[in-house]
């Protein structure tokens, strides 16, 4: 008959490792909360002999209470999320379908169609009319309303005979285009592909998913997102909304406010120059490098299987095209630009198409050229104003027109 003592320490042996998992970002998941069973049972085994202790006692009555909280508060998050209407950051399923968008409401000011693409409904195929399916992710869905993004500027210009449909997915990377790949564009039978690569954030290593992932635990997912809300201010600005993105002046028109405060503006650029813009400096960024590259080998691999060609699209971030926001990120760091390589990462993923045969635009020149007239990126925010979707869109139908099958 087990004591009630070898309970708790099983509990311990099988929760705590799980609570190291969900609180990293890895692809082992499983693997090391398995290993991590036995140096439970090891440590339980070595601390028995304080068992009688009264501080031992009251150490372990504490953590028994910690653990129950934290059981108790993920089941009752997961039943919210079952049968309440929980936010997508709360469910613990794979970013490319936790992240689309809600079709019951608006997305900058327009509504999703009804798989959660910021798009119009899919409708069968017509024939005698070349159809386009583009893969992205936040950069593709747009920060502006669905007649200002790229994508549907470039579907209007291309003519009635050609149709470019949007797949794009926010917080998502070439692991998950690889996915909607599979699921979304392929069953729409398109003529040819277009995948888009965002230097800011598509360098990303792939996560396990499932339970043993770091959104593995609504629980610790929840407490993540209120140390957003606690850090950034109370509360969470809706971006997905128009009134809360360019809110309506009295003069009936619309201001930009910005999208984070400007300490982490300068953080986030950092943050991407150490990362981003110089060959890999630690074990996860090669790591993020090689899955990167798997994936995009991947995505080519099976839309040319299915016998449909592939072309790719570069969006620069702002670091790259913005002087001021290089400028006041080194200074806030006393750093010096000839320490960094600007162009490694948009110059490795050319060179990774080229070696595939991938015809690849680079929005650079497109976004610079504009950027000269005016800004191109929302302010102290991650993506492309109404200006710089108009720019990347001119660029993109050259580079579409070029490219039909």
């Amino acid at each position: 008959m087990p004591t009630p003592r070898f309970i708790r320490v099983l509990v311990y042996a099988l929760f705590l490792p799980w609570i190291v998992v969900c609180l990293w970002k890895t692809y082992y998941g499983f693997w090391i909360w398995l290993a991590h069973i036995p140096l439970v049972l090891a440590a339980a085994y070595a601390l028995r002999r304080f068992a009688e202790r009264r501080w031992f006692q009251a150490l372990e009555i504490t953590l028994w209470n910690v653990v129950l909280i934290l059981v108790l508060f993920e089941i009752g998050l997961r039943m919210f999320i079952a049968f309440g209407d929980a936010p997508i950051w709360m469910t613990p399923e794979p970013n490319h379908v936790v992240y689309r968008l809600n079709p019951n409401a608006e997305w900058m000011g327009d509504t999703p169609n009804s798989k959660g693409f910021f798009e119009e409904e899919f409708v069968p195929k017509e024939a005698g009319r070349t159809r386009v399916a583009v893969l992205g992710d936040s950069f593709v869905v747009g920060m502006v309303p669905f007649a200002q993004n790229y994508i549907t500027l470039a579907d209007r210009a291309l003519g009635d005979n050609v149709e470019v449909i949007n797949l794009g997915v926010v917080h998502t990377a070439p692991p998950e285009y690889l996915q909607i790949l599979r699921t979304e564009a392929l069953p729409l039978e398109p003529d040819l592909i277009v995948l888009s690569i965002f230097l800011g954030n598509d360098i990303q290593p792939a996560e396990s998913s499932g339970l043993f992932s770091r959104a593995g635990s609504v629980a610790f997912q929840t407490l993540r997102m209120l140390n957003v809300v606690l850090k950034e201010g109370a509360p969470f600005k809706e971006q997905s909304s128009l009134e809360g993105f360019l809110p309506l002046q009295a003069d009936g028109t619309r201001r930009e406010i910005a999208g984070m405060s400007v300490d982490r503006h300068l953080k986030r650029g950092w943050k991407h120059l150490q990362r981003i813009h110089q060959p890999p400096q630690d074990v996860r960024m090669r790591r993020a490098w090689e899955d990167t590259i798997e994936n995009i080998q991947k995505i080519v691999a099976e839309t040319q299987d299915a016998g449909i060609p592939v072309i790719a699209t570069i969006a620069p971030e702002e670091l790259q095209i913005s002087n001021a926001y290089l400028r006041d990120t080194l200074k806030a760091k006393q750093a010096n630009a000839e320490d960094f390589e600007l162009q490694y990462s948009a110059k490795r993923i050319s060179e990774i198409f080229r070696e595939l045969g991938v015809p690849t635009l680079y929005f650079d020149e497109a976004i610079r050229d504009a950027e000269a007239s005016a800004p191109t990126y929302h302010l102290r925010a991650l993506h492309w104003n109404q200006h710089g979707n108009a720019a990347a869109a001119k660029a993109l139908v050259t580079f579409i027109q070029q490219h039909l099958p």
